[in-house]
């Protein structure tokens, strides 16, 4: 159909699906109530394409997040990611979910416990259909003292190299065969530090348990790199240091390894663009009234709150005669 939803959440724990109007002046439509699955404050919310279809994510601060069947306005499943384990690995139930982000069919988390978790969502749909256990993280590992922001996006399917260098100052190289599933991760903590980290899977091959001559089994493993403060990012900066207080907001625009731009928000009130390939500031914005805690770039437009009321738009590829001659106001 033609028609244009739009759904909003907040501390009512409750989503509300709205149907836009096609005319000026006709009136929005409330057409659904979504609620079940969160007992605290919705913060993220995301369309994601799964193999049945569109599906709508969102996470709560009571540590759970929900899959939902936008047309039908279904609930699909949820899973308390505070309850969850992984080998034995409890996620103490004390600490909160404090920022997530989507990214294909991966929901990656960060917890105020500092540790980053990441689920495959095809994974949880399918344990949910066959009624089978939930499952546990795909990948989990500890980034900071208190994640503060998160932000994933997808690089290109590659065969990826990864040089690292362990105590004893021997040097290794693996070869990973890397299809569609390696993502770019940015995290961000209270303390004002930002890490970029990989996110990859792979097959390993596991032999059989017993002398029976059945075939060897294959299995995706997930791993993040590095993961040692020794070790290095392929041609990436792994740490940017520059914020003076808890980091609010992040975004990433891949270009390869030169053309990628990489943009905070923090508490200090600037945005800062890093280089990534030495991990420096290379320029800041600041001047902002409040606490900026949302980034959208496209190619040549930065979208930002800040301003009280106001939207910002930072355009980085505009002419000045002419946006004058037009009457914007092009200074606060």
């Amino acid at each position: 159909d033609n028609h244009i939803f739009t759904a909003t959440a907040g501390s009512h724990a409750q989503i509300l699906v709205w149907h836009l109007p096609d005319e000026e002046g006709s009136p929005t439509r409330l057409v659904e109530v979504l609620q079940g699955a969160h007992e605290e404050d919705i913060f993220h919310m995301s369309m994601v394409e799964l193999s049945f279809g569109k599906t709508l994510v969102s996470v709560s601060k009571d540590g759970s997040f929900a899959l939902w069947d936008p047309k039908l306005g279904n609930l699909l499943t949820y899973l308390n990611v505070l309850q969850n384990t992984k080998q034995g690995d409890a996620i103490d139930v004390a600490y909160e979910v404090t920022c997530a982000s989507v990214v294909n069919d991966m929901l990656f988390l960060g917890l105020d416990s500092g540790r980053v978790v990441g689920y495959d969502l095809h994974a949880v749909v399918e344990a949910a259909v066959t009624e089978s256990v939930a499952p546990a993280p795909a990948v989990q590992f500890q980034a900071h003292e208190k994640v503060t922001a998160i932000f994933a996006a997808v690089e290109e399917a590659n065969k990826s190299k990864f040089k690292f260098t362990i105590e004893e100052e021997e040097e290794f190289e693996s070869t990973h065969g890397v299809e569609n599933d390696k993502y770019i991760l940015l995290t961000g903590g209270h303390d004002g530090i930002v890490k970029q980290w990989m996110v990859f899977s792979r097959q390993v091959n596991q032999e059989p348990q017993d002398d029976t001559e059945e075939e060897p089994t294959s299995q995706q493993v997930w791993e993040h790199w590095p993961r040692l403060s020794n070790q290095r990012m392929p041609g990436r900066a792994h740490v940017f240091k520059g914020h003076r207080g808890p980091v609010t907001a992040l975004v990433l625009s891949l270009g390869g390894k030169k053309n990628t731009r990489i943009l905070s928000a923090g508490c200090d009130g600037t945005i800062r663009f890093w280089s990534n390939k030495n991990g420096k500031t290379m320029y800041s914005m600041d001047g902002f009234m409040n606490n900026i805690n949302s980034l959208c770039l496209t190619k040549q437009t930065l979208v930002t709150n800040g301003m009280g009321d106001f939207v910002c738009v930072h355009d980085f590829d505009m002419d000045m005669d002419m946006e004058k001659a037009a009457g914007l106001e092009l200074e606060w």
